[in-house]
């Protein structure tokens, strides 16, 4: 135990040794993005390990990775194909790490240019953005906010909360799912980064399945619509597939059940059937953004936003 706590103590390190640094600097230089002494030192004794340490590093090596990404780009997406495909590439890392048949320099080099293909495989967009950036990338603001001003912002009003509540993009801490639950109320959270446990589960919105007339409650502060609203003005964004999850979403509420959300969306708000959903939008502080309410159309309309 002593062992591995070290290995990601050593990995944790390298990590933030190429912190915020850009693959795809247009003046790119392979030795930009070196492995530090203490890394070197740690390959020595990798093949150390047992199969299921290894893998359970090459685990831990992965979220990392892919919340380093998150952190300078919020925007960054991965599917669970693309998961595997980066578990894959780090397990070969290791490998060559074990193996003792390549150079410190070829195994630095060929890892940095296998990782530059699969971000551009998973996303494309990314070269476009920061091939005319420096060496250092300027991380894209994302916060977890507190859940009173979350409430706040999304004008929900706790009296008339219906459950089973389900908030999409929960964040890593799970703030809101934690202050509802603390409530008494049933409540449920899907985050990418967020560990899995009683009432929350590590998923990507894209990929989960929400069912139908599931949900008396949907939240989203920040979270799917920003998402939305991105590949909405992308060129090769997946913006299909956004729109047929969010329909999806709203179709999972139980009748009179609310989908709570900011930014608004009203490229797709304005085209909803008003005989299955009504919509009522909030200024946000004098932003110029919108948070929105969808409520899914029971038979007594009078009921509605009372």
């Amino acid at each position: 135990m002593e062992r591995y706590s070290y290995y990601k103590h050593t990995i944790d390190s390298q990590i933030f040794h190429n912190r915020s640094k850009n693959l795809f600097c247009s003046n790119y230089a392979p030795d930009l993005f070196s492995l530090t002494p203490e890394t070197i030192a740690c390959m020595d004794h990798v093949e150390q390990l047992d199969d299921r340490s290894l893998e359970l590093l090459t685990e831990y090596t992965v979220n990392l990775v892919l919340q380093e990404f998150c952190r300078v780009n919020q925007y960054i997406s991965f599917s669970e194909l693309d998961k595997a495909a980066l578990f894959s590439l780090y397990s070969n890392l290791f490998r060559d790490i074990c193996n003792h048949t390549k150079s410190v320099r070829s195994i630095s080099r060929e890892h940095y240019q296998n990782l530059i293909d699969w971000l551009l495989r998973s996303n494309p967009f990314v070269k476009e953005i920061y091939s005319t950036h420096g060496n250092y990338l300027q991380p894209v603001c994302c916060a977890e906010y507190n859940a009173d001003l979350q409430i706040k912002l999304l004008h929900i009003d706790l009296t008339i909360l219906r459950e089973p509540i389900l908030d999409i993009g929960c964040g890593e801490n799970a703030t809101l799912v934690r202050f509802l639950h603390e409530r008494g109320l049933e409540v449920y959270g899907i985050d990418r980064f967020c560990h899995n446990s009683e009432f929350t589960q590590c998923a990507n919105w894209l990929e989960y399945d929400y069912g139908k007339c599931q949900w008396g409650t949907i939240i989203s502060n920040l979270g799917f619509s920003n998402h939305f609203h991105h590949n909405h003005l992308r060129k090769d964004s997946d913006f299909v597939v956004y729109a047929k999850k969010y329909m999806e979403i709203l179709y999972s509420l139980t009748p009179s059940g609310r989908f709570y959300y900011a930014p608004a969306l009203p490229f797709i708000e304005t085209f909803l059937d008003k005989r299955s959903f009504l919509v009522k939008n909030f200024s946000l502080n004098n932003t110029g953004y919108q948070s929105t309410i969808v409520q899914r159309i029971q038979a007594n309309v009078d009921e509605l936003f009372h």
